[in-house]
């Protein structure tokens, strides 16, 4: 098998091109609509939000709890991930989406 992180979040593209089957895909686990991550792997706030990034419109950034968590601070447990997009809405389970105010 070519070389794929499953440390890391992937795409169903990523692991077929590195010669990984549908039932060794099945193995692992799924995050959310095509993407999954390593049997095994723990998942923190940060690996959750770099999943989310991988759908989220270039510009995302992780904010409020989840960025707070990431960086060590103490907030209620939460699955959910939190962006800031630049423009536009996010759809997705487990994520809570908003756009920047614009600020003077």
């Amino acid at each position: 098998m070519a070389s794929l992180d499953l440390s890391r979040p992937f795409r169903r593209r990523d692991a077929r091109a590195a010669g990984m089957t549908d039932r060794q895909l099945a193995r692992q686990i799924r995050l959310g609509r095509d993407l999954y991550v390593g049997r095994g792997v723990p998942l923190t706030p940060e690996l959750r939000a770099r999943a989310v990034l991988m759908h989220a419109p270039p510009g995302a950034v992780v904010s409020d709890r989840t960025a707070a968590a990431i960086w060590g601070g103490v907030v209620p447990g939460s699955s959910r991930v939190h962006l800031i997009l630049p423009s536009g809405r996010m759809r997705r389970p487990g994520v809570i989406g908003r756009t920047a105010a614009a600020h003077d």
